[in-house]
C-alpha cells in the first residue's frame, strides 16, 4: 500500500471522529472513537482497493458497513431524531447506549475483517499466477443444444407459476409450493446469468436472447408485485458482469442505476401505497417526477438500511422485552432446522422467518398494521447469544465474502461468475433479515449449483499452462 493511500485511510477516520464531536452530541465522543477505530478497520482490511465497487466484498462492504453501520450511526448523532424513526416506541438517543452498540460493531467488523484477510491473501496469490494458469469452461457446453432447452423449460416452469402465484409485497401469504419453485427459479436465473456472462464477451444475439427471456419476466412480476429489491438486484448484477476484469467503473453502466433509483423505484413505491390506501395510481412522467420532488431520496436509501438503529434497538431494549422476542422466535439453530424440515415432520417447528415477531413482538407495532420488518443478521446475533454471537457471524460472513472472491478468482468463466453472484445475493440478503432464513439461502445456492452441474452434464476444462494446452 502506498504512503499516500495510508495517510488518506488515516485521514478519513479521523475526519469521522473530528465531524461528529464537533456537529454531533459531544457525550458521544466515547462512542465516535470506537466507531472511527471500527471504520478504519473497514477502509483497511474488508474494502479491496484492487476491485472496483461492482465486486461481491466492496458492494457488501458500501452498503452493509458504509451506509448501514456508519451512516446510520452518523446520521443518528448529528440529528437525533432520525434514530427515534426505527419503532413505534423507540429508545432515546443516549451516549451509554451508543458506547455498547459502537462496541458490538467493533467487534462484528474486527473479526469479518480477520476471516476476510485470511482468505484474501489466497485469492492474490492466484490472480497474480494467472498469467501461468487459467482454468476456462468451454462456452459450447453452455450454449448446447441440451443445455438451451432444459433453461428455456425450466423459465417456462417458473413464468407460468409466478404469473399464476402473483402476491404484492404487502401480502402475508405463502404457497405450499413456493420453496421448490423458488429453488426452480434460482436454477434459471442461474442459467441466465451464465448467457450474460457469455453475451458480455462474445456479443451474440443467441445468448442475449436467453438472457432477455429471464430479465423480461423478472421485471414485469417485479413491478406488478411491488417488490423493489429483485430490480436493484438485476441492476447490480449487469453492472457486475460487465465490469469483470476491468479496473474502473464505467460511466454508461452507472447510468441504469441512476434510472433504476430515479424512476423505476418511484413507479414502485406509488403503486404499493395506491395498494395500501386503497387508492388509483397514474404512472405518468409528470407524476414520478413529482413524486421524486417530494421525497428525499438520499434520506430515503439512508433510511432504508438502519443496520446501526436495530442493532441498538436490539443492544438496549428492555431486557424483558426481548426475552419475550427470544421466546417467541425461539433460537437460530431450531429455526435454521425448521427450514429444512416440513411441517408434516416437525408439527410445532417455530416459523422459519421472524419478521412478524420482529415487527409486533419486539419492536411492539399495532397488529392493525402491516408490516414485516426485521433488525438485520447482527442484531438476530445479538439477541440469540450476545456477543458471542455477534463475533461468530462476523467471521463466518467474512469467511463466505472471502472465498466466493477466491473461487471466482481462480475459475473465471461464466458458470464460476452464476455462482459468485447468487452467493453474493444470498450474501446481501443476510443483512435483510434473521440467520436462520438467510442461512437457509446458502443451502439453496448450493443445490442451484450441484443442479445446474448436472443438467451440464460433464464439463470441458482447458489448462493454459506456459502457452501449453492441456486437457483435464
Amino acid at each position: 500500500m502506498s504512503n499516500r493511500r495510508i495517510i488518506t485511510n488515516l485521514f478519513l477516520p479521523w475526519m469521522y471522529f473530528m465531524i461528529l464531536t464537533f456537529f454531533g452530541n459531544y457525550e458521544c465522543y466515547i462512542s465516535n472513537a470506537i466507531m472511527s477505530i471500527a471504520l478504519y478497520i473497514t477502509i483497511n482490511y474488508i474494502y479491496d482497493y484492487e476491485r472496483n465497487f461492482f465486486s461481491s466484498v466492496n458492494f457488501l462492504c458500501t452498503i452493509g458497513l458504509y451506509i448501514g453501520i456508519f451512516t446510520r450511526y452518523f446520521v443518528c448523532i448529528i440529528n437525533e431524531a432520525h434514530l427515534t424513526e426505527f419503532a413505534p416506541y423507540p429508545l432515546a438517543s443516549v451516549p451509554s447506549h451508543h458506547i455498547k452498540t459502537s462496541m458490538v460493531s467493533l467487534i462484528f467488523i474486527f473479526t469479518y475483517a480477520a476471516a476476510y484477510t485470511h482468505e484474501k491473501k489466497k485469492y492474490i496469490l492466484m490472480e497474480h499466477s494467472s498469467e501461468k494458469m487459467q482454468l476456462q469452461l468451454e462456452n459450447q457446453t453452455l450454449t448446447s443444444k441440451k443445455c438451451v432447452i432444459a433453461y428455456l423449460c425450466i423459465q417456462l416452469i417458473v413464468i407460468v407459476y409466478k404469473l399464476m402465484n402473483i402476491r404484492l409485497a404487502t401480502e402475508l401469504s405463502y404457497g405450499t409450493f413456493d420453496q421448490f419453485f423458488r429453488l426452480v427459479s434460482m436454477v434459471a436465473k442461474f442459467f441466465a446469468y451464465t448467457y450474460l456472462y457469455l453475451y458480455s464477451i462474445e456479443r451474440k444475439n443467441k445468448t442475449l436472447i436467453l438472457y432477455l427471456i429471464y430479465i423480461i419476466p423478472t421485471l414485469y412480476l417485479a413491478i406488478v408485485s411491488a417488490w423493489k429489491g429483485s430490480i436493484f438486484f438485476e441492476i447490480i448484477v449487469l453492472c457486475i458482469v460487465f465490469n469483470v476484469g476491468r479496473k474502473r467503473i464505467k460511466k454508461r453502466y452507472i447510468i441504469p442505476v441512476l434510472f433504476g433509483m430515479f424512476f423505476v423505484f418511484p413507479i414502485i413505491s406509488m403503486i404499493r401505497e395506491s395498494y395500501i390506501h386503497g387508492t388509483d395510481v397514474s404512472l405518468k412522467f409528470s407524476n414520478l417526477l413529482k413524486y421524486n420532488l417530494e421525497h428525499d431520496f438520499l434520506y430515503y436509501y439512508i433510511k432504508r438500511l438502519p443496520y446501526y438503529d436495530g442493532l441498538y434497538y436490539a443492544i438496549n431494549v428492555d431486557p424483558s422485552i426481548s426475552m419475550q422476542y427470544k421466546k417467541a422466535a425461539g433460537s437460530i439453530i431450531a429455526r435454521f432446522f425448521s427450514g429444512l424440515i416440513p411441517r408434516a415432520l416437525w408439527h410445532d417447528k417455530p416459523i422459519v422467518n421472524v419478521g412478524s415477531y420482529v415487527t409486533y413482538v419486539l419492536l411492539r407495532y399495532s397488529k392493525l398494521v402491516y408490516n414485516n420488518l426485521t433488525v438485520g443478521f447482527l442484531a438476530d446475533a445479538y439477541l440469540d447469544s450476545k456477543v458471542l454471537g455477534v463475533s461468530l457471524s462476523g467471521y463466518f460472513y467474512g469467511l463466505l465474502v472471502g472465498k466466493n472472491e477466491k473461487n471466482f478468482a481462480y475459475n473465471k468463466n461464466a458458470f464460476s461468475l452464476a455462482y459468485y453472484l447468487t452467493l453474493w445475493q444470498a450474501l446481501f440478503n443476510f443483512w435483510e433479515g434473521d440467520i436462520a432464513a438467510k442461512s437457509i439461502n446458502l443451502i439453496f445456492v448450493g443445490l442451484t449449483y450441484a443442479i445446474a452441474g448436472i443438467i451440464v452434464d460433464k464439463f470441458k476444462y482447458t489448462f493454459t499452462i506456459k502457452g501449453v494446452n492441456r486437457n483435464a
